[in-house]
């Protein structure tokens, strides 16, 4: 393929997809439509009291038919200070944490906001060395409803909610989101969220709020920071992310 065909269906391409959900807890409600792929890659260190934690999360995304995203992800997580009364020697580093398949379905296109609706259905399975602490050793499901839209040309505003069955020893989660960004130059959009989750049944909760920006430094790469911090529960303090999101096709 010559590159004058390779940049306009680039461009094309990237014409479906609004900016990913990076450096955000909270999703929006946008698949990654054919024949595009989406990588998103980053750093994020966690402060809980005295201890530190390091994860290296990754996604990638493939349109797989219009309104339809197939994904697969996973973690790398390095854990400071770790003090374990199982082991004498205990692990700090896990390069495979909590590895996930997901879809997004867009089942909602309304042109009152540009309202977008979309069901994320996520199944987590068993990390391999969960047994040093590090993920979960059964696997878990995941429904996620999620509503994106415009309040105007520059602000887009998306709502999460979801519910996870993890294991038959641990609760259930129900767990939400609500964010917003705001274009301010064709490169620069700042982004702000709020979420949190709960168990079920069980009184125990967190709610957290993170401030950031993305800077699109190409039409296919996305640059982003955020910083955040606890506002109820116990983990993490603060928190902070750096990463990159990158829209491309393979062939």
């Amino acid at each position: 393929m010559n590159r004058p065909i390779l940049v306009t269906t680039t461009v094309m391409c990237l014409a479906t997809v609004t900016m990913a959900g990076r450096p955000l807890v909270t999703d929006d409600a946008d698949p990654v439509e054919p024949p595009c792929w989406e990588l998103e890659a980053g750093g994020i260190w966690e402060r809980i009291a005295a201890d530190s934690a390091w994860h290296l999360p990754w996604t990638l995304a493939v349109g797989v038919a219009p309104r339809l995203e197939f994904a697969v992800g996973a973690c790398s997580t390095y854990l400071e200070n770790r003090d374990s009364p199982d082991e004498e020697d205990p692990k700090h580093f896990s390069w495979l944490v909590d590895p996930f398949l997901q879809f997004k379905w867009q089942v909602l296109q309304a042109p009152w906001l540009n309202l977008r609706g979309s069901i994320v259905p996520t199944w987590t399975l068993p990390s391999p060395e969960h047994e040093h602490g590090f993920g979960s050793a059964q696997p878990s499901w995941d429904i996620l409803f999620i509503l994106s839209g415009n309040l105007s040309d520059q602000v887009g505003v998306h709502l999460n909610l979801g519910r996870a069955w993890v294991t038959d020893a641990e609760p259930d989660v129900l767990h939400w989101g609500i964010a917003l960004d705001m274009t301010i130059t064709e490169q620069i959009q700042l982004v702000a969220e709020t979420f949190g989750n709960r168990d079920i049944p069980g009184a125990e909760q967190s709610a957290h709020a993170a401030v950031g920006l993305r800077y699109a430094l190409h039409d296919a790469l996305v640059l982003d920071f955020a910083v955040g911090a606890s506002l109820t529960g116990d983990d993490p303090d603060w928190f902070s992310t750096a990463g990159l999101t990158w829209t491309f096709q393979p062939w």
